[in-house]
């Protein structure tokens, strides 16, 4: 069996490919050395532990996407992907995620205790309640300071100005916020609201930590009142807010899941309003369709009425009785007449006249169509004798031609077809001329040969 034998690119190209597919995607953590931000966007280093080091790139696509700014010396976390550099045959990591390595233990943090919390229910669609359509009274737990607490006054304003909003402050970053947030949640659950909107602005995994401490999401999970919680931004989910009644993207989105907008509902209860006024329109307009019928029924019975329908139709009976008579009286009359001329004709004198006359009449007929056929025939005698003429050999020799056959009676039509010393009878208009042929001298230029021979 003959040895493979393999380049260095190819080598290096299934190195590549055992290695992908090998390791896949991993997570690795270490000390940031030897960067580089290239003129093309790409950011190359090297990351290091005590014992060793590999080179890394992450690609200009990748890395804008970055929360993080890389710098020497920095402990990070990188998402990657474990690779070759074919052209050089170096063993390299092509990052796909970059974060630093203090935040990725408050992830493995998070992550724990999201699992222990969604074993203990806090997370389960079915203990969730009902956001109220129609709020009389919110109260907001955020920071007084805050920009989210703006945004929900703006939008609370626009939407549905007719609210109470009550505003309960609380610090929203920091090692005290878990602790004041839960006392806001249970103060805010004493005040009979309809819903409370727990609401901050974005920061990082940090900023936002105190919202995912346990006492807060157990405190979310024993509130009576809905809640919206809209903490950060769409990409962050704290456990607050999977343990709410309702998750809003932003304040300003808390705000709007919170409250109906009241031009909405204005134009659609002009709509309703509209639809209600036809529809009453319409009932208004059977009843009175309904009164007019009985109006007319009630006339249509009213005894002088019927008494003057009764009259009408009887002189309508007498009319139509005369009338009837009379027709009855103009059609015995009119057969009567229509008898008696069929009896004059019927007379046998009259009858014998008649077909006299038409005896006359079938005569002349007769006689008419027998001139005509005899006329026919004597026409098409005529143009048969005409046409026979034509056709008599006897008449073509009267034109000054004549008619040669050999011994055997055949007419000679080729030169070729007799012989020196045949005798042939030549037939003329008045005779016969028997002959013996002395020579035969065929013509230099063929020419169109008749069974007539002329003289």
């Amino acid at each position: 069996m003959a040895e493979r034998v393999l380049t260095p690119s190819q080598l290096n190209r299934e190195a590549t490919e055992h290695l992908r597919h090998l390791f896949g995607m991993i997570w690795l953590e270490g000390e940031i050395s030897n960067f580089t931000a290239a003129r093309s966007g790409h950011w190359y280093f090297t990351l290091k532990d005590d014992q060793a080091q590999v080179r890394c790139a992450m690609f200009a696509n990748r890395n804008r996407l970055s929360r993080i700014q890389p710098e020497n010396g920095m402990l990070v976390q990188i998402r990657a992907q474990v690779s070759l550099y074919e052209a050089r045959g170096e063993f390299q990591l092509i990052a796909e995620q970059l974060r630093e390595a203090g935040i990725g233990a408050l992830h493995r943090r998070y992550e724990a205790l999201k699992k222990k919390l969604q074993a203990e229910g806090l997370f389960e669609p079915e203990r969730k309640q009902p956001i109220p359509p129609f709020p009389r009274h919110i109260v907001v737990i955020t920071s007084a300071k805050g920009a989210a607490l703006q945004d929900v006054r703006q939008t609370l304003q626009r939407r549905w100005p007719q609210v109470r909003l009550t505003l309960i402050d609380t610090l929203v970053q920091g090692e005290q916020a878990a602790g004041q947030i839960v006392n806001a949640l249970q103060q805010a659950d004493q005040l009979a609201a309809d819903t409370l909107l727990l609401v901050r602005g974005g920061g990082s995994l940090e900023d936002l930590w105190a919202f995912n401490e346990e006492p807060v999401v157990h405190a979310i999970h024993a509130l009576r009142t809905p809640v919206i919680a809209a903490i950060g931004h769409e990409t962050d989910t704290t456990l607050a807010e999977l343990a709410a009644d309702l998750r809003a993207a932003t304040p300003t989105a808390a705000a709007e899941q919170a409250t109906p907008d009241r031009h909405t509902l204005l134009r659609q209860l002009g709509q309703q309003q509209q639809r209600l006024q036809q529809a009453l329109q319409g009932q208004l307009q059977q009843r009175q369709l309904h009164v007019d019928h009985l109006e007319k029924r009630l006339q249509q019975a009213h005894p002088a009425r019927r008494l003057q329908q009764q009259r009408l139709q009887l002189q309508h009976l007498r009319q139509s009785l005369q009338q009837h008579m009379h027709q009855r009286q103009h059609h015995a009359h009119h057969q009567l007449q229509q008898l008696t001329q069929r009896l004059q004709r019927q007379h046998p004198a009259l009858r014998l006249e008649r077909l006299r006359h038409r005896l006359v009449e079938n005569r002349q007929r007769l006689q008419q169509q027998g001139r005509k056929i005899l006329d026919q025939r004597q026409q098409t005698f005529q143009q048969q004798l005409q046409k026979l003429n034509l056709l008599n050999p006897l008449h073509t020799l009267e034109r000054g031609y004549s008619i040669t056959r050999d011994q055997q009676g055949h007419a000679v039509q080729d030169i070729h077809s007799i012989e020196t010393g045949d005798l042939l009878t030549t037939r003329v208009q008045n005779g016969e001329i028997q002959s013996r042929v002395i020579d035969k001298t065929p013509l230099t230029q063929p020419r169109l040969h008749t069974p007539v021979n002329k003289r």
